[in-house]
């Protein structure tokens, strides 16, 4: 475990040195609001984890972060996503109204009521919906039978940030953009495809670090469930709001 810590904290480390490059160009305002956002995203993915493990115990669920080797799929797949989309909308604008400092942009409620829908649609892309007889890109990629070879848990985790970050990032900041910013260096580079590779990065990093056992190995596939988690929300929050 003494491992995995402190694996944990080197990727860290890549995505605070990643977006601190990222910000050169402007070192005092970005890093000013990188500072709040990131500390904002680590308590998104800590409201997740919390609602996930409520929702689970409330439908006696079982499927935890991935160590179980059971993956949510169809309604608890959309379930999951809620537990992704609620932090994600409401911790910002609540710490804004306590700390009356600016976080969101105009439309932010707005673009909440499309993320809500678009997160659900991420997660069951990701996941499948069995009832329509469809099983998901990640079983797609690595069957449940047989161990994950790392190709396929290296391009999971590929097709993975592409599918949360263009369903969930683009789309939020299309409608929150001041007229100002560009589509193409703003909204999609900087905002979506920058925090999706520093994403995606950090888990190759820790799936070849520890491979086999990362893809394998109940225990961390495990910590690499909530690996995944804490950057994820912290990645995602940092693009929707950066």
């Amino acid at each position: 475990m003494e491992k995995a810590i402190g694996l944990v904290g080197s990727i860290a480390s890549i995505i605070a040195l990643g977006y601190l490059i990222a910000d050169r160009g402007h070192p005092n305002a970005r890093l000013t609001r990188f500072s709040i956002l990131l500390p904002l995203g680590v308590l998104a993915a800590l409201v997740h984890a919390a609602l996930w493990a409520i929702t689970e115990r409330v439908f006696s669920w079982k499927f935890g972060a991935g160590g179980s080797g059971l993956l949510p799929h169809g309604w608890s797949a959309v379930a999951l996503s809620l537990t992704v989309t609620i932090p994600l909308i409401l911790i910002p604008p609540a710490y804004q109204a306590v700390a009356r400092q600016k976080v969101t942009l105009p439309n932010h409620w707005v673009a909440a009521l499309f993320v809500l829908p678009l997160c659900a649609l991420a997660h069951v892309l990701m996941y499948g919906f069995p009832s329509i007889g469809f099983v998901g890109l990640s079983q797609m990629i690595s069957p449940p039978a047989g161990p994950t070879t790392l190709g396929a848990g290296l391009a999971r985790e590929l097709v993975y940030s592409c599918t949360y970050f263009a369903l969930i990032v683009f789309p939020y900041r299309l409608i929150v953009r001041p007229a100002s910013s560009s589509i193409i260096f703003d909204d999609l580079l900087r905002r979506t495809v920058l925090p999706a590779f520093v994403f995606v990065f950090g888990m190759m990093m820790f799936i070849l670090l520890r491979y086999p056992e990362s893809l394998n190995e109940n225990t961390w596939v495990q910590v690499r469930g909530v690996l995944s988690g804490l950057f994820l929300l912290s990645c995602l929050c940092i693009g929707m709001f950066l």
